[in-house]
């Protein structure tokens, strides 16, 4: 399985592969964006909220969040319900493997 010759061009000696040059690691960092929501899925209780709505802008502001946090609540949901018919989905396929594997050693 000869992989891409990398060489000199990241400095590596001559005939190193791409699988020989180490990856740098992927870390995510968490922006500053999703922090509201980041802090009101991970402990509600202490989610931040809003001290007093002295502006529109504040109540905007808020109203937004919990809109997202209502779209997020949607979305996890859904992914919830499709992981619970995809595991019916292998169970049955399981079932399917092992009626045919009882025809083949009977035959």
């Amino acid at each position: 399985m000869g992989g891409i010759d990398v060489g000199v061009a990241n400095g590596s000696p001559r005939g190193a592969t791409e699988a020989d040059v180490p990856l740098p690691p992927v870390v995510a960092a968490p922006s500053p964006l999703d922090a509201p929501i980041n802090q009101a899925l991970a402990a509600p209780e202490v989610a931040p909220a809003p001290t007093c709505v002295s502006s529109s802008v504040d109540h905007d502001h808020w109203q937004q969040e919990l809109e997202g946090l209502r779209a997020l609540e949607c979305q996890v949901r859904a992914d919830a319900a499709n992981a619970a018919s995809c595991a019916a989905q292998v169970h049955d396929i399981a079932a399917q493997k092992a009626a045919i594997k009882r025809r083949l050693r009977a035959s």
